[in-house]
């Protein structure tokens, strides 16, 4: 996990406000995932999948399922931010409010 980019600023907000709402569950999402990894330590050894098959670690395998989620977050994430930039760099319309 890596930390998001930086604080998108006022010039990005006016034309795409929903960024500041992806960047602050970016934030959150790698808040999440260090403290699940602090809190199972064997999700970081590379015998994680032997240690299963050896005794009941329900909650790392809990915590193993979520941060597969986040990670799958992450990347949509980054995918509608990247459209963001683009639709700006473009100048592509943006859609009318009714």
């Amino acid at each position: 996990m890596s930390w998001p980019a930086l604080v998108p600023g006022p010039d990005e907000l006016v034309e795409a406000p929903e960024l500041a709402a992806l960047h602050l569950l970016d934030v959150a999402l790698v808040a999440a995932s260090n403290a699940l990894v602090a809190a199972n330590l064997e999700l970081q050894s590379d015998d994680f999948v032997r240690e299963l098959a050896t005794g009941p670690v329900i909650e790392a395998c809990l915590a193993d399922a979520v941060l597969a989620h986040v990670d799958s977050l992450q990347l949509a994430l980054a995918r509608y931010r990247d459209y963001l930039h683009q639709r700006r760099r473009l100048a592509l319309p943006i859609r009318p409010v009714f």
